[in-house]
């Protein structure tokens, strides 16, 4: 074998590092880093206790980008959503689980005088079965499973709304409705009216008046600013106060990362309560219920004495888990798309001319 001479030799590898600059320059690598978002917060109020639904989203920089640094040349953009429940029962926040659709109600509170129902009480739809839930019964009551079509389910006493399909249900059992759903179901609390009075914020529903000094709040939250937008809803015992947005409003209107930005308050009048939602740690993954101190964890209502404890949590669809499964495994921060590829594939080609 010849031996080439050294200069050919740094020429090559000179034309290999111009080449490569250039593919760098024209094929723009793909740049992603995935981050977990707070989206917005939406609490649907019974007399004394709540449920809090939370939305999470994955956010990622997709566009194209002359560099390993997304965040200089694109904006973040959520491309998935789930949604977290939560169960206030007057004093604590316990985790009820993930739903894979942020578009979900599957939660809604049973007024009084309704007809064939258990009044004062919760009507919970959770992978595809159906339970009735007071605080005071310390268990669960299940009257069924909804067969049929998948899709985002919607609860409005006494109807639930799954995909285009329509049930109705009773104390006891749930019966299909032959008729296709409107498009557009919504439920809706009464909400209380809240403003500003100098330093001081109001709240008040007609019956109840609370009023809070601003500064009293305010060191809850990442922005001062957020106060101002607050939202709350009466319960028996006092007023639970909520931000309902995915952003604060600081000059940027920057995106909420975690719950500690912006912390649920009981307020009874006379004393503020803190409570910070559980974050999963791996957001998209299975949640370890075991390492979750407080969970919405009720046994089965029976006529008899049952130890038998279940846990109420929505299970994961196979296209879920395949979703999970690729958020898990992507890597914080790196480079990919069109151009490296390219570059890759023609490394090995100026290299075969040296042999000889």
């Amino acid at each position: 074998m010849n031996k080439l001479p050294k200069v050919v030799t740094m020429k090559v590898q000179k034309r290999l590092l111009i080449s490569i600059f250039i593919l760098l320059t024209l094929f723009p690598a793909s740049a992603s880093a995935y981050e977990f978002r707070v989206g917005p917060i939406k609490v649907i109020s019974g007399k004394e206790d709540a449920f809090v639904l939370a939305e999470w989203w994955l956010y990622d920089y997709d566009c194209m980008c002359p560099g390993s640094d997304p965040s200089q040349c694109c904006p973040l953009r959520p491309i998935a959503g789930r949604l977290d429940a939560y169960y206030f029962n007057g004093g604590d926040l316990l985790y009820l689980g993930k739903y894979e659709s942020v578009k979900e109600e599957p939660i809604a509170f049973v007024l009084e005088n309704s007809l064939g129902l258990y009044n004062n009480s919760w009507l919970i739809v959770n992978d595809s079965k159906v339970f009735w839930f007071k605080n005071e019964w310390k268990c669960v009551r299940s009257i069924g499973q909804l067969n049929g079509e998948e899709g985002v389910v919607k609860v409005s006493p006494p109807d639930i709304y799954m995909g285009r399909r329509i049930y109705q249900v009773n104390k006891t059992s749930i019966l299909p409705v032959n008729k296709i759903a409107p498009q557009h179901i919504h439920y809706k609390n009464a909400e209380p009216t809240i403003k500003i009075e100098g330093s001081t914020l109001v709240f008040l529903n007609g019956t109840k008046t609370f009023k809070l000094p601003l500064s009293e709040i305010t060191k809850y939250f990442a922005v001062k600013e957020d106060v101002k937008h607050l939202k709350g809803v009466f319960l028996s015992r006092g007023v639970l106060l909520y931000y309902p947005y995915a952003h604060h409003f600081d000059e940027n209107k920057t995106l909420i990362e975690k719950f500690t930005e912006i912390p649920l308050l009981f307020y009874d009048g006379k004393h503020i309560k803190v409570l910070t939602p559980y974050e999963p740690v791996n957001m998209w993954g299975e949640v370890d219920y075991s390492k979750i101190k407080s969970v919405f964890d009720y046994h089965e209502c029976t006529e008899y004495a049952d130890n038998e404890n279940i846990t109420i949590k929505p299970s994961t669809s196979s296209r879920t888990q395949k979703e999970n499964k690729t958020a898990n495994n992507t890597p914080k921060e790196g480079i990919c798309g069109t151009g490296i590829l390219i570059v890759l594939s023609l490394i090995p080609l100026p290299l075969k001319k040296l042999k000889v």
